[in-house]
């Protein structure tokens, strides 16, 4: 009885590990390189406040999320939302940097830090802001990553 058990649950099991579903995140040197450019592209577009360049990582079911502030969901909104903050006319520089990467079947998922330089157009201090990041990304049928789930903190402010 127990060895018939064991074909059954391996028989079961056959068709998950031949069909490559991959149930925990595996590091994906392919994927990471994808984030990366993807994240070059999202740093570059807003410091251009590029709003097109930027949407064009979106999956359209995206949704962005911030700190004190409740979710933006859909691509139209994070999209309206964005052109309303690229009339500010501050420059930013911005730098992303991936601390990991792992990508299971059609999702990947990157987190790691960020900082942003804002300097006010004029008269005024540069703010600093720094923190934290976990982006979800969803395979498209093209096999391009577009941004599924985005989700940021904010580090304390220094003293």
């Amino acid at each position: 009885m127990k060895k018939q058990s064991i074909i059954i649950a391996i028989l079961i099991s056959l068709p998950f590990f031949s069909s490559g579903i991959v149930f925990a995140g595996a590091e994906d040197d392919a994927f990471r390189v994808a984030v990366e450019e993807l994240f070059d592209t999202y740093s570059s577009a807003n410091m251009k406040k590029d709003t097109d360049g930027y949407m064009a990582l979106w999956d359209e079911n995206g949704v962005k999320m911030v700190p004190n502030s409740p979710a933006i969901k859909g691509k139209s909104a994070i999209e309206e939302l964005k052109r309303k903050k690229n009339k500010n006319p501050d420059d930013l520089t911005m730098e992303i940097i991936v601390e990991d990467s792992q990508v299971a079947g059609e999702f990947g998922f990157a987190h790691g830090t960020f900082s942003v330089s804002v300097k006010p157009k004029g008269d005024g201090d540069t703010k600093l802001i720094a923190g934290n990041y976990l982006t979800i990304f969803k395979k498209q049928a093209d096999g391009s990553w577009k941004i599924y789930r985005d989700n940021i903190s904010y580090n304390p402010a220094p003293k």
